[in-house]
């Protein structure tokens, strides 16, 4: 799912992204709600630099495909290279995550 390159300040179009884990499986969202999921960002070297603020909306449990819309405070100010990745939050269960998507910001 690319999302690269991203213009500083860009809020659209909203991400649509197929929920894989790093194993290369699917996730299964049946039953998960929006409030379970929450972005996460990260810089170039994948240290925690921010969650989400925008929006989530689950378009398929099956398999797993969200859509997020971007909040002005999701995009970095500064160019360069960031991660983002979607964590589930399954009803108190240790938190599951997408694979790194690579996000690079230019000016």
């Amino acid at each position: 799912m690319p999302v690269s390159p991203w213009r500083v300040g860009q809020l659209s179009p909203t991400w649509t992204i197929l929920m894989i884990r790093d194993n290369n499986t699917v996730m299964n969202l049946t039953n998960v709600t929006t409030e379970q999921l929450n972005l996460i960002i990260y810089n170039s070297s994948k240290t925690v630099t921010g969650t989400g603020a925008g929006t989530f909306n689950i378009a398929s449990a099956v398999p797993g495909i969200v859509t997020y819309q971007l909040n002005s405070a999701d995009v970095p100010n500064a160019v360069g290279q960031y991660y983002f990745r979607v964590e589930v939050n399954f009803n108190g269960i240790t938190p599951d995550y997408c694979d790194y998507i690579s996000w690079i910001i230019q000016s």
